[in-house]
């Protein structure tokens, strides 16, 4: 039997599929371009995206040492791209 999903889940999933796919693709096209050194240290910058969607869309606070960890990534990352 067949069963569709429900309504309130279509968008959600459609989102998550979207930005998978957006993700995938951008990753892919990075590596073509850029040093994969660079390209790997940014896309293991990904908890700084989700620390900050945790802030912003769901509310919720953050720790001093959260704040220092996303500040250490972002200047680490900016030092390695200005070295290449």
């Amino acid at each position: 039997e067949h069963k569709s999903l429900p309504r309130d889940v279509r968008l959600p999933l459609l989102i998550c599929v979207a930005t998978a796919v957006i993700g995938t693709v951008s990753y892919n096209l990075a590596i073509t371009r850029a040093p994969i050194s660079i390209v790997a240290a940014i896309s293991f910058s990904s908890p700084v995206v989700a620390t900050l969607v945790a802030r912003t869309v769901f509310g919720e606070k953050l720790r001093p040492l959260q704040l220092v960890s996303m500040v250490t990534i972002v200047v680490v990352l900016s030092a390695l791209s200005l070295g290449q």
